[in-house]
């Protein structure tokens, strides 16, 4: 049975999963040290931001629907006697 621990950190750079080196094995910027902490700090923002924009993005478009909807409900709220025309 192994010991050694899975991780899910990746490289900031190219994805790799690290494996607790000082540099990544795949394409080897250092993942180590103040610039490191200060770069993963930076990715996990960054992360964020995007997952913040995608949801944003998607209420507005759920937003112009609705809003469509809403619209097209007080247009038929004005003018009842015409949805009904024929059905007496």
């Amino acid at each position: 049975m192994s010991t050694a621990a899975t991780t899910d950190v990746r490289c900031p750079d190219c994805g790799t999963a690290l494996t607790g080196e000082p540099t990544c094995t795949f394409c080897g910027p250092p993942v180590v040290g103040p610039t490191a902490a200060r770069l993963w700090q930076v990715d996990q923002r960054l992360a964020f931001i995007v997952g913040e924009r995608t949801l944003l993005a998607g209420a507005g478009a759920l937003l112009v629907v609705l809003g469509a909807t809403y619209e097209q409900r007080l247009r038929d709220m004005r003018r009842p006697r015409e949805r009904y025309e024929g059905l007496e």
